[in-house]
């Protein structure tokens, strides 16, 4: 199976943000049913990291940086 670094991206409208804030946090804390996450080999139960572009990107000057380190994880 091949591994990613996120298990989900939110796309949002930036006037939105308190809703994707709230999205994030309720994806990266929701438990997956155990037969969920053991049929499809899922590393503990958990939906995370989830992507959101004000988290992930703050961190790099450049969108190509953070592609490249998207898709090499």
């Amino acid at each position: 199976m091949t591994s990613f670094r996120y298990k989900a991206f939110i796309s949002y409208s930036h006037s939105d943000v308190r809703w994707a804030r709230w999205i994030q946090k309720a994806l990266e804390t929701y438990r997956l049913p155990g037969k969920l996450a053991q049929k499809y080999d899922l590393e503990g139960a958990r939906l995370r990291p989830v992507f959101r572009d004000r988290d992930e990107l703050s961190t790099s000057s450049s969108l190509s940086g953070v592609d490249r380190k998207i898709a090499r994880n």
